[in-house]
């Protein structure tokens, strides 16, 4: 009686102890949350609408589909960032420029190359968003982005441009079009 039942919890113990040792050798990888970027598109005082119908605002785009995106696809290499050298392009406001517009822009045959001009550090597009001109602002997190070297260089503050405005997990983007020039 009493021995038989120890030699049985001797062995089913034996048997969970062998388990969870054999188990434990298995490599385990956790599964990352996806990260997200929110933008939104507005036209003065009004969001903007996609060719699908989605409403430009507070979208959420997974950092992994930025991460896919590669400026040499659109042929603009040149604007490519790599600030902590780890061989990787940083994720901009312009990698986010590029997913909304393929996504949800109709541009009419245009290619998102046509509509970039200036040199890297002072990119801006000649034509946005259907046609849109190039009066535009960013805000990241609801703060105005500043290029630091040009307002240095130039002795006042400069705007930072979509090709050095670095876009991380959990920010928000908006990109305000303007008719009015003043």
């Amino acid at each position: 009686g009493g021995e038989d039942m120890k030699n049985i919890f001797k062995k089913a113990l034996s048997f969970f102890l062998a388990v969870i040792m054999t188990v434990g050798m298995f490599p385990v990888t956790a599964m990352a949350e996806e990260q997200y970027v929110y933008f939104s598109i507005s036209l003065d005082d009004k969001f903007l609408e996609g060719s699908d119908g989605t409403v430009m605002a507070h979208v959420p785009v997974a950092v992994s589909e930025l991460e896919n995106i590669k400026l040499s696809d659109y042929g603009l290499s040149e604007y490519a960032i790599d600030k902590n050298g780890d061989g990787k392009e940083d994720i901009t406001a312009l990698h986010l420029d590029l997913y909304a517009q393929d996504k949800y822009c109709e541009r009419n045959g245009e290619e998102i190359a046509e509509q970039v001009e200036g040199a890297p550090g002072s990119l801006y597009f000649n034509s946005f968003w259907s046609g849109h001109d190039c009066n535009l602002n960013y805000y990241v997190n609801g703060e105005y982005p500043l290029n630091a070297e040009l307002s240095e260089s130039w002795g006042y503050s400069v705007g930072a441009t979509a090709d050095v405005i670095a876009v991380n997990p959990g920010d928000f983007v908006d990109i305000i079009l303007m008719n009015s020039w003043n």
